[in-house]
């Protein structure tokens, strides 16, 4: 299912559009959303030229990912950075507790392509003007375990966190959502976050 998976979120047709994907835990939708949308800032014409006289800034993300707890978004940020190993790509995690402030300085400091975070956390970071952290280029917006981010409360955030992100008439981007569940609460922030032409991919049966 996870190679299936990866090979469809791939195909260059799908990639326009936005995407609601359920699948069982541990059946590789981590790969799934991390390969197409690493693939999409690889082509950036605009990052072709990455290197060290072109250093990345706190303004240059193109990819954003969401994640329910702070240790799934860092694991998703070692597959990514894995992925985007030796490419000039910059990872980031934006996560809370005691690492909070070292990683909003390491983004400062480095900047930042895509960036894992938690909601809370991410709603911080987009809302101070002084962390410099901006998306104005945005791509690919990724929501993980949807229904964990809905069971912990986090609807709010997000709907908070998209007034941040640029307008999408001016600055399309692809949505990607998923779920191992799809209750009518996740079919609500569908409407909410993704376009009304989405695909729904699901690899679960009825029973």
């Amino acid at each position: 299912r996870s190679f299936a998976a990866v090979s469809i979120m791939i195909d260059s047709d799908i990639l326009r559009n936005t995407q609601l994907a359920q699948a069982k835990t541990g059946t590789g939708k981590t790969l799934a959303f991390l390969v197409p949308v690493l693939q999409n800032i690889f082509k950036d014409p605009s990052l072709e030229k990455r290197s060290a006289a072109r250093k990345s800034t706190p303004a240059d993300i193109r990819a954003i990912i969401i994640s329910p707890t702070r240790e799934l978004a860092e694991q998703i940020a070692v597959e990514a950075k894995k992925i985007a190993h030796q490419t000039g790509v910059v990872v980031q995690t934006a996560v809370g507790g005691t690492r909070k402030r070292e990683g909003l300085r390491r983004i400062q400091r480095e900047g930042c392509h895509l960036l894992v975070r938690t909601p809370g956390r991410l709603k911080d970071i987009l809302s101070d003007p002084e962390s410099g952290v901006r998306a104005p280029k945005l791509s690919a917006f990724v929501l993980d375990e949807a229904d964990r981010l809905l069971d912990q409360g986090f609807a709010p955030d997000i709907e908070e966190i998209q007034e941040y992100l640029p307008d999408r008439r001016k600055v399309d981007r692809q949505t990607l959502l998923f779920s191992a569940t799809v209750p009518r609460e996740v079919m609500s922030m569908v409407r909410k976050t993704m376009k009304p032409n989405f695909k729904f991919i699901k690899t679960i049966k009825e029973d």
